[in-house]
């Protein structure tokens, strides 16, 4: 599970920086952003379904096809990022939670239980309904049409300044949800399930109050 999610991190990264080699290179092309999205399904949807899918067939009684309850995890992320591909409208922001993220989330839960068993996290997730409503959760963010900002720097946004102190909130809430893991002796993996969540959290509230 360890080893998966490093793998998941590693595609995170290359998902991250692959436009920027693209353009650099002068290679962009339409078959380029279908390949990537192909790829994300993979790595973003696929294994992250497949690990916490794993996870709770390793240590709950449940049914065969209650485990398969994450698997779910995969198809919405299917249909997020065509969704993504046809949509206008997320070009600098996101509607919905980006796969990414969603995969983190999931892939860091299920490496967090498999590395520490004694973890709260593993207790919780030792039965099969909280993995369900994880991926419920989960399933319905990638779908929604809660706008999540991007890390992408639009500098002709007119809402530029807005989306900066955005950016700043979240990696400051993260800066402290590190330290405060590193000071407890947590996991690395719990870490990256931390962020996420602050992420999340964060586009809720501001979704809330309309900033």
């Amino acid at each position: 599970m360890e080893a998966a999610f490093i793998m998941m991190l590693a595609a995170g990264a290359f998902d991250f920086l692959d436009g920027f080699a693209a353009r650099l290179l002068g290679v962009q092309s339409p078959v380029g952003a279908e390949l990537d999205s192909l790829s994300d399904v993979v790595s973003f949807g696929v294994l992250p379904a497949a690990m916490l899918s794993l996870h709770v067939k390793e240590v709950s009684a449940a049914h065969l096809l209650l485990c398969a309850i994450p698997l779910l995890i995969a198809v919405f992320s299917a249909i997020r990022l065509a969704k993504f591909n046809t949509d206008d409208r997320q070009h600098f922001s996101f509607l919905g939670l980006p796969t990414p993220g969603a995969a983190i989330l999931c892939g860091s839960i299920a490496a967090l239980c498999a590395a520490r068993p004694d973890s709260v996290a593993a207790h919780i997730f030792s039965y099969w309904w909280a993995a369900a409503v994880l991926s419920g959760i989960v399933s319905v963010l990638l779908v929604c049409e809660i706008p999540f900002f991007s890390f992408k720097v639009n500098r002709n946004d007119e809402k530029a300044a807005v989306q900066g102190m955005k950016r700043t909130c979240f990696f400051c809430i993260s800066a402290v949800a590190v330290i405060i893991a590193v000071v407890l002796s947590w996991h690395w993996t719990a870490i990256p399930a931390g962020i996420v969540s602050a992420y999340i959290l964060e586009n809720l509230i501001l979704r809330i109050f309309r900033i």
